[in-house]
């Protein structure tokens, strides 16, 4: 993996982080543009080292893909809040990299929303 100085940097921030958009990415890391960012970002999903969560039609989530710590994800619909869940993975499969289940939250379920 090639980085240059906005991907270490990048991978600097979210080594400190469970999950992070693309904007929270940006207030943490001001000088460097969306583009250089997204670029970036979808470098190392290709990659295989940063792993992309679709929150929404318009947002996803990045996550530092650790061998050491593989879990899966709970999306809110509601506050798009984004939680670290074990699944059990179903006989027969080589390999599942990772599942997203959506679904609502407890305080949003209490809330109504």
């Amino acid at each position: 993996m090639r980085t240059n100085t906005w991907g270490e940097h990048i991978l600097e921030v979210l080594k400190k982080a469970h999950t992070m958009t693309l904007a929270e990415l940006g207030k943490k890391i001001p000088a460097a543009d969306q583009s250089t960012l997204f670029r970036n970002l979808e470098q190392f999903v290709k990659e295989g080292s940063v792993r992309k969560i679709v929150i929404n039609q318009r947002t996803s989530a990045y996550e530092l893909v650790k061998k050491s710590h593989e879990h899966d994800h709970f999306v809110c619909d509601s506050c798009e809040e984004v939680s670290p869940i074990a699944m059990p993975r179903p006989k027969g499969f080589a390999k599942i990299r990772d599942v997203v289940v959506r679904g609502l939250c407890a305080p949003c379920d209490k809330k109504g929303r």
